[in-house]
């Protein structure tokens, strides 16, 4: 008999237990498409992506604009940005140079 004295199971899942699921955002939903995408056409044509994109950039027909494009398109879809954030709160005092005070020495 697993669980507590006197329950007959284990309890099982509960509802809303364990961590929240992470929603993904829009980007992500676009790179997973584009990922499976990719994935499809290389089966379905025998070649990666990569080997089809340098075969563009070494053919002599091809608009040098058209190869710049499709290749920097294809980098940022692929490549994530990380951004990290530095904030340093401390406090340090004021942030403006006061001189220091002195009492008055009219005695």
């Amino acid at each position: 008999m697993a669980g507590k004295k006197g329950m007959k199971g284990g309890g099982g899942a509960r509802p809303g237990a364990g961590r929240p699921r992470k929603k993904k955002t829009v980007s992500e939903k676009i790179q997973r498409a584009i990922q499976k995408a990719v994935r499809e056409l290389t089966k379905e044509h025998g070649e990666t992506p990569e080997k089809a994109m340098l075969k563009l950039l070494y053919d002599g027909k091809t608009q040098d604009t058209v190869k710049a494009s499709i290749f920097k398109s294809y980098l940022e879809s692929n490549i994530v940005k990380e951004t990290t954030s530095k904030l340093d709160v401390k406090a340090t005092g004021p942030t403006i140079g006061l001189p220091p005070q002195h009492e008055d020495k009219d005695e």
